[in-house]
């Protein structure tokens, strides 16, 4: 359903070690904009218990491997969601943030650059977590009211994405790729 902005300012991101997920680059973005917003909060969760190489900030909320069902709640309590990836194949968080409402910062990495787009989103630069920091402190700039049109277009966006439509490109992809290997498009590597 369609919400407001969340009472305490809170941003969400996804917590990984690895270092193509970015998480040091959101977590980073986070410490610099909670300087100028107060009370910040941040939610987060991830399939690795956050390390000392890598802490999450005093008051942080982790949620270590939250069942899927309860994905849901933890995208709609943020008001933003970090997508501070250096590489993805797609980025199935930032759609599922945008399914609930909520609208996503993130660097252009997957599909980042198609789904934030058209007001559902902040595309920051690579590598850059003061640009991040400033997307953050530019969305809580935001009226109500513009926040809240940032995240109906957030949730009109994710919505035009259906798995019917995913199935048949990917038939698409894969008949495309057949007809490039009878061509001969694709050369052989020698084992």
């Amino acid at each position: 359903p369609s919400r407001g902005k969340q009472p305490i300012p809170t941003v969400g991101m996804v917590y990984s070690p690895t270092y193509w997920k970015g998480s040091d680059i959101s977590l980073k973005a986070f410490s610099l904009a909670a300087q100028k917003i107060p009370n910040l909060r941040l939610v987060s969760f991830g399939h690795s218990v956050p390390s000392p190489e890598l802490p999450l900030p005093p008051g942080s909320e982790y949620v270590h491997q939250p069942l899927q069902h309860t994905l849901k709640d933890l995208y709609g309590r943020c008001d933003a969601w970090l997508f501070g990836s250096r590489s993805e194949g797609f980025g199935l968080p930032i759609l599922e943030a945008m399914a609930c409402r909520t609208p996503v910062i993130g660097t252009p990495a997957g599909a980042a650059p198609e789904l934030l787009g058209d007001g559902a989103g902040i595309l920051v630069q690579p590598e850059d977590p003061e640009d991040m920091a400033g997307a953050i402190v530019q969305l809580y700039s935001l009226s109500e009211a513009q926040w809240q049109a940032m995240s109906d277009a957030a949730y009109a966006k994710a919505s035009n994405y259906t798995w019917d439509e995913a199935t048949e490109l990917f038939e698409a992809a894969l008949y495309k790729a057949i007809e490039r290997h009878k061509r001969g498009d694709f050369s052989q590597v020698d084992s």
